[in-house]
């Protein structure tokens, strides 16, 4: 699998925010920082997409609508999906507190809503 050159990107002028301590880092291709939050890789499929589009739906699928309903299947207030397109053609979801210091049972939860995602 190839990695993402973040040295040539990210340069010097990037601040990354630190994390609590009681985070795992987790680094998503395409970020310059880490971020402490459950990583989520969605490939959707080109057919239900085609099906979506044609049949079902007049408003068409994109990243950001299918992050906003990501975000409505969310049961827990203090946690947020952010989307991103992956490089490979599929969609990156970050699954985070919106708390600045959560506690540890507040990031279980929020990896809890990503499993269940």
């Amino acid at each position: 699998m190839r990695t993402w050159p973040r040295e040539k990107y990210c340069s010097g002028g990037v601040q990354c925010p630190t994390l609590p301590k009681i985070c795992v880092p987790n680094t998503i291709p395409g970020m310059c920082c880490p971020v402490c939050g459950a990583v989520v890789s969605l490939l959707p499929s080109e057919v239900l997409v085609a099906i979506n589009e044609n049949y079902l739906k007049t408003e068409k699928l994109t990243v950001s609508l299918l992050c906003r309903k990501l975000n409505a299947l969310l049961s827990l207030s203090q946690c947020i999906v952010q989307c991103n397109l992956g490089q490979y053609g599929d969609v990156i979801g970050l699954v985070y507190s919106t708390l600045a210091n959560p506690s540890w049972v507040q990031l279980e939860a929020c990896n809890n809503e990503a499993i269940r995602l």
